[in-house]
């Protein structure tokens, strides 16, 4: 009887140092890991490096993303090219875009104005959309001069933001 109880006791030993074993290599590592991962997030991007030239030089625009109708400030609105300018952001895809850009081409043909029209399931047009460092989250989206608005409206509703933005 006491040997067959010392074998066991052997055997468990043997396995409670497997364990063991387990876990320090398991500790060392996660420990490693979690080094690795805070060396690696503690890199600078070039972006967000100080920038010390003294060429007075002004910082790139951040992007905004359009969530909601408002408005740029007259200092946002000619950094990004968009003041006089009447765009609208659409895609193919999209079925209010479809429905609404014949009653917002007229509108801006009635005065006089010829929009810019992108479709952003276009990659050129993603493109020159970004060039404005702007951002949307549904379509359609139009910009008038320096102010934005969300979602399709009536013809009068184009040529009373057009007239907003010419006065």
């Amino acid at each position: 009887m006491k040997q067959i109880y010392k074998g066991c006791f052997n055997l468990c030993n043997i396995k409670m140092l497997d364990k063991r074993k387990y876990s320090k290599n398991t500790f060392i590592i996660l420990v490693t890991t979690l080094f690795i991962a805070l060396v690696l997030s503690s890199c600078s991007s070039p972006n967000s490096i100080p920038n010390n030239n003294s060429n007075n030089q002004t910082d790139p625009l951040t992007i905004i993303t359009i969530t909601d109708s408002g408005s740029f400030t007259q200092e946002e609105c000619s950094a990004r090219n968009l003041t006089g300018k009447i765009i609208m952001l659409e895609s193919k895809y999209c079925g209010a875009c479809q429905h609404t850009m014949p009653e917002f081409i007229k509108a801006c043909e009635e005065k006089g104005i010829t929009p810019e029209i992108l479709d952003l399931s276009i990659a050129e047009n993603m493109e020159k959309m970004e060039q404005y460092n702007l951002q949307i989250k549904f379509t359609p989206t139009f910009i008038f001069g320096c102010d934005y608005y969300i979602g399709a409206v009536s013809k009068q509703d184009y040529v009373n933001r057009i007239n907003k933005m010419n006065n």
